[in-house]
């Protein structure tokens, strides 16, 4: 299957997912990370639909849309919203601003750069 199936404007994921029990959660994965993948499996429980939510963000390393293709490749994923999430849906919020700097201080240092 291919994982760009999972990509689906948030409507029709809430129509997909009706009666369901459904996590939302957003957050930048810029970039995805081993720790996004560890975390979305750890966090998604047997039985609930788990749909992601990729924000843009200011300077992004990576094309939201690129992001977007990532997250929908890990299996725990079962849905990736095009267009944000629906102001009747509650969300939570992944702060992922520590990873993401860790990550690139990790980068830097490896190729000699300062932070």
């Amino acid at each position: 299957m291919d994982s760009r199936n999972k990509i689906l404007p948030s409507d029709e994921i809430v129509r997909r997912t009706a009666g369901r029990k459904t996590l939302w959660l957003c957050g930048r994965f810029d970039p995805l990370l081993a720790h996004h993948a560890r975390f979305l499996e750890k966090r998604k429980d047997p039985g609930t639909t788990l749909v992601i939510v990729v924000e843009k963000g200011e300077a992004p390393l990576m094309d939201v849309g690129a992001r977007r293709e990532l997250a929908a490749s890990l299996g725990a994923v079962d849905y990736v919203a095009l267009d944000g999430t629906p102001a009747d849906v509650s969300a939570e919020m992944l702060d992922d601003a520590e990873a993401r700097q860790a990550f690139i201080s990790r980068v830097r240092a490896r190729s000699g750069a300062a932070d």
